[in-house]
């Protein structure tokens, strides 16, 4: 299974996640030009989900499980480099802000946190802050599932035939 989370800005890359059968959750990108082949872009015996694409593409942000709990972690796109830990007691859905200078995300006593971020050459990430607390809904499994997400820019995408901006990428 294939889940698609984000278009990288540019439109040059498309950013799922797809379970492995020994690795669970991995994290995937399929480039929109060439050959369009998928890249993986990591793979652990944990599960990586929820890949956001920062908004300059050098960066992409994500939830694993590897401490033993959901956690956010930003990570060098396309790679090598570093990662970090954004997230101090829990995380799930990772989200940029538009100007790539704060990442928000759920945190596990249903507070929108946020985390002023540096990045440049280098990553820099702050003290993570509660901005408010939110109710999710009695038919939510976590907090992944409510969170809204942001809205993913296609205007400078050349997007197939019939295809339409609103609709998510169709991986094969």
């Amino acid at each position: 299974m294939k889940v698609a989370h984000d278009w990288s800005r540019d439109g040059r890359y498309i950013a799922f996640q797809s379970r492995g059968k020994k690795t669970n959750w991995d994290i995937w990108v399929l480039p929109t030009f060439g050959d369009r082949k998928p890249i993986l872009f990591l793979q652990t015996p944990f599960n990586e989900t929820h890949p956001a694409f920062s908004p300059d593409g050098r960066w992409l942000a994500y939830q694993s499980n590897e401490s033993g709990r959901a956690e956010i972690y930003v990570q060098n796109f396309p790679g090598p480099g570093g990662r970090w830990q954004v997230s101090t007691a829990g995380g799930v859905g990772p989200a940029w802000r538009a100007d790539g200078k704060e990442l928000f995300y759920a945190g596990p006593d249903q507070k929108l946190m946020a985390v002023d971020i540096q990045a440049g050459e280098t990553f820099e990430a702050g003290v993570p802050r509660a901005l408010f607390t939110r109710r999710f809904s009695r038919f939510a499994t976590s907090a992944a599932t409510t969170w809204p997400r942001p809205t993913v820019s296609v205007s400078s995408c050349s997007l197939p035939s019939g295809a339409s901006p609103w609709s998510r990428p169709r991986l094969s």
